[in-house]
């Protein structure tokens, strides 16, 4: 076991982005992301319809019209989604969560009257109204998340040809949000909304169409529309759009892009700037290792891994594991190496299952454990890890493996 000893940890000097299937997924992230940014976007604006709300009633105890981003209506005290009047649709930003209207903005009231008011716009037949009650719905702004409420309004503002809950209605479609999968209708609604140069559609449409090439196995089909789009939107701020050419298209040079490294560290660290979880773990990792052209800085490369891990990725959460345990980057603290090594094995990720059974065989960050050992190696060893194999056959191990 002397070798296994010798190899406990490879220095990240050795250590570059490591080669990963080139495909995207839609993950819980994603979804999460977008919600809590139009929540975000929802309560900033319910603030300022507030103070909007007391400057009007001083000079008068009717309406007054604003400018803001996203939906926003005044009371006193509480604060909902605003009346529609009228729509205008600018393209810039991340509109799938926050966008630039018009609105008049009513006085007094309450979070409950504003619901209830948009409820009935919404059965009227009003495209705003309906798109409001879906994110009402959507973010669980002042009542419970209810995704088929959400995909219900938001369809049917879309059948109304609004640009946005076109692309939020095909998003839920897509991923079967609320409801059935429905992945043929969902990108027809997208090629329209793309098509129409609305951000977040463009986004979704490149994703979806990369994503299921991926799917297929053919990284290599040339994909130039989706492609166009994802630019656009990335451009334009769209976080899904960033991630997607950084962490994907442009860092391997697929789907009939050339590979730009550069390029591709570009859009990663625009869509890590917004927490995407893959774009902050490849950075992290580029960052401790100062690989790929990216000067070294080991604190922000390790406060991008945690954040990472923290958003699920089980692959950062290994790496923190293997630079946790160590004293040649100063940052050694066992106790939470282990933990993460415990999180990124029991995820799946196969580097994690080796450095977990490597604690407990050699008692760090925990104690000695030859079935935990062998338990783990096992789990590494069954998605074809050499090392674990070989583990596998000291006696010690191999007993402890015969039991479980």
């Amino acid at each position: 076991m002397h070798r296994l000893r010798r190899s406990l940890f490879v220095l990240l000097a050795a250590f570059t982005v490591a080669p990963i299937a080139a495909q995207a997924d839609w993950n819980a992230a994603n979804d999460e992301a977008n919600r809590q940014r139009m929540m975000s976007d929802m309560r900033a604006n319910a603030a300022a319809a507030d103070r909007r709300s007391f400057e009007a009633q001083q000079r008068s105890n009717s309406y007054t019209s604003s400018t803001n981003r996203g939906s926003s209506s005044s009371s006193s005290g509480a604060s909902g989604v605003s009346s529609y009047a009228p729509y205008e649709y600018k393209a810039e930003g991340p509109h799938s969560v926050v966008a630039t209207y018009y609105f008049t903005v009513r006085v007094q009231e309450t979070e409950a009257q504003t619901i209830a008011r948009l409820k009935t716009e919404a059965m009227a037949g009003n495209a705003q109204s309906q798109f409001d009650l879906g994110r009402v719905y959507y973010t669980g702004y002042s009542v419970p998340v209810d995704l088929a409420q959400a995909r219900k309004w938001f369809c049917e503002a879309a059948l109304h040809d609004h640009p946005i809950a076109k692309s939020q209605c095909a998003g839920m479609m897509y991923n079967g949000q609320g409801g059935a999968v429905e992945e043929a209708p969902a990108m027809a609604l997208l090629k329209d909304s793309a098509a129409k140069s609305e951000p977040y559609g463009m986004a979704l449409y490149g994703f979806f169409t990369i994503a299921e090439t991926a799917r297929r196995g053919n990284v290599d089909e040339a994909q130039p529309e989706a492609i166009a789009y994802l630019v656009r939107a990335a451009d334009s701020g769209e976080m899904i759009a960033q991630a997607t050419l950084g962490t994907v298209v442009f860092f391997y040079g697929t789907h009939g892009a050339t590979q730009d490294v550069p390029r591709a560290i570009g859009y990663i660290r625009q869509a890590a700037a917004q927490h995407d979880p893959m774009s902050m773990d490849m950075l992290g990792m580029m960052l401790v290792s100062g690989r790929n052209g990216v000067e070294k800085n080991i604190p922000e490369g390790l406060r991008l891994l945690k954040a990472a891990a923290a958003a699920g990725k089980a692959d950062a959460a290994g790496v923190l594991a293997i630079l946790l345990s160590q004293d040649s980057m100063g940052v050694r603290d066992e106790a939470a190496a282990f933990a993460y090594a415990d999180q990124a094995a029991k995820a799946g990720d196969r580097q994690g299952q080796v450095v977990l059974a490597k604690f407990y065989y050699f008692g760090q960050g925990t104690e000695k454990n030859l079935t935990e050992a062998a338990r783990w190696f096992s789990a590494a060893a069954a998605q074809g890890d050499a090392e674990s194999i070989d583990a596998l056959k000291e006696p010690d191990l191999a007993q402890a493996a015969s039991q479980l």
